[in-house]
């Protein structure tokens, strides 16, 4: 019996064991389909051996064997010449001179050079950027390229430039247009920007740009501080404020960049959501805004530097901003909060009544979420991004599902019970009576039959007032034929409900059955 006590507590140890490992297998299994990869392709070139692309590429060229897990080769010998081929490497294996970086993000028209040539091409989504490679964005196209460091550099329209992502920290030459960056060094013509990396300011995040008609650079610093170098002289530029960099000058003194645009919604029998955000519609498609004059002090106001580096903003008497030190506005409308996919951008001189109109529906916009900014831009060119605003467009009327089977029906019954469904949240009627809606937008409502003809309108209306109306013919009869009786369905079908069993769910019920047959062993045992 002490034999078989023992044997038993083995066994449940050796079961336990074994269901903690598998447990842990499932847990990496996960992990492993949720961790992202980025693999950079090498082309091999003639007469090269997995031994030469390992010493050449790798870091560390121990580490060849990984280059077998994500590429088929016809031989595991790492001095056998290979094939005229690209290669898949993780990036996280290859030496930094030879990561490149890559194109995201394109709209419209956006084309590149690779160095050393002359030809431009139309670039494509994920394209690899080495070393002075150059990307030219045209009227209305946007690009974003994503460095290996994780850095996003967005590119503005008509924009002209060339990058170095091998070095140690990234590099971009602008030579036309602006861009926007956070970690990279930034080269015009006349200045070099270097973000100020310190683990105690937040994350910087400023914009360079090419004043056209001069050939100006001007550096805007929304988060942190960049240093801006030219004729032999530094200049350092903190959070709000801007520089100027004429052709064979030094950089001005840092400037107060323009406020944040307030405005007053003008247009009229705009819905708002619970949250304050701007509903429009098929109907109510034109967005009207007016800025108020900014109450503030001389805009921009020049200022000195202190011993500790503080900018001191110098005083002088309130003026009118509006039409004069401010006379545009930029409006950009973009897909997501961060601004990386622009959709639409115009820049306008600000009239009179210092109202913006624009019209979604000449847009084009498909129903959803949106995110739009209004920012000032002053008379030297400079901007500060505004607060976020939201709007959504809501032009797709609610829909109608009926149980019935056809629009026009016959019955012998006085008395039909007829489901359905529409949008959540939707008013629904019938003949003018109010149907009640569930909050999954199923409904069931009884109705009554006169003999003969009976017309049932449904009348479904959104929040946003986009309506839809179904009309059915219901004629009530003595007796049916036995067609009828067959083509006559009140019942909807029954929808599949089922969902996938949670991969957390699978782990904990795994884990409860051991401990269900745990608890059997140790019974018998006993």
């Amino acid at each position: 019996m002490k034999k078989l006590k023992n044997f038993a507590i083995c066994f449940l140890i050796l079961l336990i064991f074994k269901n903690l490992a598998y447990s842990q297998q499932l847990l990496k299994i996960q992990e492993s389909k949720e961790e992202e990869i980025l693999l950079q392709e090498i082309e091999v070139k003639e007469g090269q051996t997995l031994s030469f692309i390992a010493n050449y590429y790798l870091k560390d060229s121990k580490r060849w064997p990984e280059i077998l897990k994500y590429n088929k080769l016809s031989t595991s010998d790492i001095y056998a010449p290979l094939p005229g081929m690209k290669l898949k490497i993780p990036i996280i294996l290859v030496k930094e001179k030879f990561r490149p970086a890559y194109l995201i993000y394109i709209l419209n028209k956006v084309q590149y050079r690779k160095k050393g040539s002359v030809d431009w091409k139309d670039a494509t989504i994920n394209l690899e950027l080495y070393n002075d490679d150059s990307i030219t964005t045209h009227e209305n196209s946007r690009a974003n390229i994503k460095f290996y460091s994780g850095e996003i550099l967005l590119i503005d329209e008509n924009s002209f430039i060339t990058i170095r992502p091998e070095l140690k920290q990234e590099e971009v030459t602008l030579l036309k247009g602006g861009i926007r960056a956070t970690k990279a060094k930034v080269i015009t013509e006349n200045a070099e920007i270097l973000p100020k990396i310190d683990p105690k300011t937040p994350k910087t995040d400023f914009r360079t740009k090419i004043r056209e008609e001069d050939k100006t650079t001007l550096v805007e610093v929304y988060e942190g501080a960049v240093d801006v170098t030219a004729q032999g002289k530094t200049v350092y530029v903190p959070k709000g404020f801007g520089t100027e960099v004429k052709p064979f000058s030094s950089p001005s003194l840092p400037k107060l960049l323009p406020p944040t645009p307030e405005l007053n919604l003008k247009s009229e029998n705009i819905k708002l959501t619970t949250e304050n955000e701007i509903v429009l519609t098929k109907n109510m498609s034109n967005l009207s805004l007016q800025f108020i004059e900014p109450k503030i002090e001389t805009l921009p106001s020049m200022f000195k530097i202190s011993t500790e580096s503080k900018p001191i903003v110098e005083k002088k008497q309130q003026t009118k901003v509006l039409g004069n030190i401010i006379k545009k506005y930029r409006l950009q409308i973009a897909k997501d909060i961060e601004f990386k996919k622009i959709l639409y951008e115009e820049i306008k001189e600000i009239n009179p009544q210092n109202i913006v109109n624009f019209d979604v529906k000449s847009l084009n916009l498909p129903d959803g979420k949106y995110y739009y900014k209004l920012s000032y831009i002053d008379e030297l060119g400079f901007e500060n991004p505004t607060k976020t605003q939201t709007f959504i467009i809501d032009a797709t009327p609610p829909f109608i599902k009926l149980d019935l089977p056809e629009t026009e029906i016959k019955t012998d019954q006085e008395l039909i019970n007829i489901k359905g469904e529409t949008e959540p949240k939707s008013i629904l009627k019938l003949n003018d009576r109010n149907v009640q809606v569930e909050e999954d937008g199923k409904f069931s409502v009884a109705v009554l039959l006169k003999p003969g003809k009976n017309e049932l309108k449904f009348v479904a209306k959104d929040y946003c007032g986009n309506e839809t109306i179904i009309t059915y013919n219901v004629e009530r009869v003595k007796e049916l034929t036995k067609e009828e009786k067959n083509i006559l369905k009140f019942s909807a079908e029954p929808k599949n409900t089922q969902q996938k069993e949670p991969f957390l769910g699978k782990i904990t019920a795994f884990l409860i059955s051991s401990g269900i047959i745990i608890l059997v062993v140790m019974f018998f045992v006993k």
